[in-house]
């Protein structure tokens, strides 16, 4: 897995507008941290106007930023380089699987230790920010899926992940909004364990999906305007 993990690292510079897609994976982790920090010291209480998506937008731009590499490997696969090598086939399933659950990993585990400075420094939020980490985990899981067929299936992805997307807002309303189980918390080891094993479950669907649908064209949509002429 490492060697396939620093081969894929070395391949994104040649992928589409590389410095630029690095750029926004900076800017999107910024934002995320940035987001998470500002959100220390509010609690979401039952019934709060604060719960849904802004106590956890923060997490999702980190999340997002870990898909930005994935992307990059696989526009390697529109250069002559990577169309007459045997490395195709690999770029877009197993480097693909294995490089997205690395970078996932290291934005999962981010995600918790931003969670648990804040739990810490305030002792009263510890127990909503362990809750929150259950939609770090479905999302992440999510990105997986979606990661596996944006770049065959763009449109269709997009609509996939907006359903689901409402479908998790509506989970979270649920949860900070007085309807879970009395009592209800999870453990701070329980709520990572959960994430990172929605993250391997999201890893290994997502490489079975690419698999799957290897021989389908790459999407236009996908890269843009940059790489229609390639495709």
């Amino acid at each position: 897995m490492k060697k396939d993990i620093m081969k894929a690292f070395k391949l994104m510079r040649f992928g589409v507008m590389a410095k630029v897609n690095f750029l926004m994976m900076i800017i999107f982790i910024i934002a995320g941290t940035v987001m998470e920090m500002t959100r220390m010291g509010i609690n979401v209480q039952a019934g709060d106007s604060s719960s849904g998506y802004g106590r956890f937008i923060g997490s999702v731009f980190i999340l997002c930023s870990a898909m930005f590499p994935g992307q990059l490997l696989v526009s390697t696969s529109l250069t002559s380089l990577v169309q007459t090598s045997s490395y195709k086939k690999r770029i877009q399933t197993s480097m693909l699987a294995k490089l997205n659950v690395f970078c996932n990993f290291t934005a999962v585990t981010w995600i918790i230790l931003l969670r648990l400075v804040h739990g810490l420094v305030y002792h009263e939020n510890m127990a909503e920010q362990m809750d929150s980490l259950l939609l770090t985990g479905m999302f992440v899981f999510l990105f997986n899926l979606f990661g596996a067929l944006m770049y065959k299936y763009f449109v269709a992805s997009i609509f996939i992940i907006a359903f689901f997307s409402a479908a998790l807002q509506v989970f979270d309303n649920w949860m900070s909004g007085g309807y879970a189980p009395a009592g209800f918390h999870l453990h701070p080891l329980l709520a990572a364990g959960f994430s990172y094993g929605m993250l391997i479950a999201g890893g290994f669907l997502s490489y079975w999906i690419s698999k799957a649908i290897y021989k389908k064209d790459l999407s236009r949509m996908a890269f843009g305007a940059a790489a229609a002429k390639q495709i």
